[in-house]
């Protein structure tokens, strides 16, 4: 069965509101930007003007199987998800799924670092990227992220902490 992508996000977005409760690279990026914005502690999301950034972590565990299968992530207790969305923000309709280049790097608190390769998924209207990575229980990872949307020029530069928690 093929899961669309309103259901794919969907999923994803109640996967990560429910751990929220319990919980206290493309071509065309090279390198990290220095200067980049951080997200509050549980804020997913930021505004850039004529953009709009979706960023969303999550255990791969915590994925329905069907889910997982159709977007070919492995599910484990031991593999983190990284989930990254650009929308442009349009006058007269909805925010439209934009392309772009993704470039990830994360680091824990222990300051071990870790490049995440993120892959372009097209489904339907939708447009993410996703990363996969290993993660150990109460671990708590440092992404920085830096987005280039399609057709522009200007960095888009978020750093987003979550802590996972395995079984």
């Amino acid at each position: 069965m093929k899961i669309g992508s309103t259901h794919f996000l969907l999923a994803v977005l109640i996967a990560a509101m429910g751990l929220s409760s319990c919980e206290g690279v493309d071509e065309g990026v090279g390198f990290i930007s220095e200067e980049r914005i951080s997200l509050a502690e549980y804020e997913n999301y930021k505004d850039f003007g004529g953009y709009l950034l979706h960023v969303n972590a999550l255990g791969t565990n915590q994925l329905p199987p069907e889910v997982a299968q159709s977007a070919g992530i492995v599910r484990s207790d031991n593999r983190g998800m990284l989930n990254v969305v650009i929308l442009k923000k349009l006058e007269a309709s909805e925010d439209q799924p934009w392309a772009g280049a993704v470039k990830v790097a994360a680091a824990n608190l222990a300051g071990q670092f870790r490049s995440i390769d993120m892959r372009k998924v097209t489904e339907q209207d939708a447009i993410y990227y996703i990363g996969e990575f290993a993660v150990s229980n109460q671990e708590t990872l440092v992404f920085d992220i830096d987005v280039v949307p399609e057709n522009e020029t200007r960095r888009l530069a978020v750093r987003f902490t979550k802590q996972f928690y395995t079984r």
